[in-house]
């Protein structure tokens, strides 16, 4: 009694690995060349090796972090899968990697909960606990609000920095008019607007090289964009006409499609950077 056979190795302490899948998500192709991927990738495998998990899949995508629960096709995909497998556990980096809108990333906790599924963050495991105490539900709002507050200050610096830019570029204009005329100003005024770089990223706009007919064509969309004589899905499809892909940085293919995140965003920049 208390004896194992001969051959037989006693197992006693030892935890079976739980099966879990992975999501990594990055918001641009910049972020994703720049390491973000394999970054998130090294933490989410970090943890399941001490933590007794097995990720047996997952998935890697490049969307904005800002798109409602709805409109994130690739997690969707996730939870579905993990629900056909019956896999309990998705593991992320941090919130930031599952949404940087506190709605968002509340609706995708929830989407998960209803499934059974948990979610867990590598920086802080009980995150999205399914039952949590009063003082940690507060803690994962706060967390929430936090990611996304983050998000808008980086978004508040890009627009600062690209006014800085137009402000200089039109006090550049008003120098090379006065000391060289009317036609060298023009020159400059249709050349890139992209060449300089505010706060270490450009925008889709700095990328893309206008000429005068571009910038006129997009300055007209965008009023009527800001006049309410056409919708934002309209405005999408219409940017896709518009901007100059061909001479985008770095060869940008024309994508099949915008989101409406994307065409509002593409408006507020045209907006700093070309004005009315």
């Amino acid at each position: 009694m208390g004896m194992t056979r001969p051959g037989v190795k006693r197992t006693v302490g030892k935890k079976k690995p739980q099966a879990a899948l992975s999501y990594i998500r990055v918001s641009s192709r910049e972020n994703r060349d720049r390491g973000g991927v394999v970054r998130q990738r090294e933490a989410v495998s970090r943890f399941a090796v001490s933590n007794s998990h097995k990720i047996v899949g997952g998935i890697s995508e490049v969307v904005s972090g800002s798109l409602p629960a709805g409109s994130r096709q690739g997690f969707k995909k996730l939870v579905a899968e993990a629900t056909k497998r019956k896999i309990k556990t998705i593991l992320v980096e941090n919130a930031r990697a599952v949404a940087r809108s506190s709605h968002a990333n509340e609706d995708l906790f929830e989407m998960a909960k209803k499934r059974g599924i948990e979610i867990i963050a590598t920086d802080m495991p009980a995150l999205y606990k399914h039952q949590p105490n009063p003082a940690e539900k507060f803690v994962r709002r706060i967390v929430f609000a936090h990611v996304e507050l983050e998000k808008d200050m980086t978004v508040h610096r890009l627009w600062e920095g690209l006014a800085v830019a137009r402000a200089e570029k039109e006090a550049n204009y008003r120098r090379v008019k006065r000391t060289h005329g009317a036609a060298a100003a023009k020159r400059l005024l249709s050349s890139s607007s992209g060449r300089v770089k505010v706060n270490g990223r450009k925008s889709l706009l700095q990328k893309m090289s206008f000429d005068r007919g571009g910038i006129a064509k997009l300055k007209a969309l965008r009023r009527r964009f800001d006049n309410g004589q056409i919708t934002v899905r309209g405005c999408a499809s219409e940017l896709l006409k518009v901007l100059p892909w061909s001479k985008a940085a770095g060869g940008a293919p024309r994508p099949a499609s915008l989101g409406p995140g994307q065409a509002t965003r593409i408006m507020n920049n045209a907006r700093v950077m070309f004005g009315y």
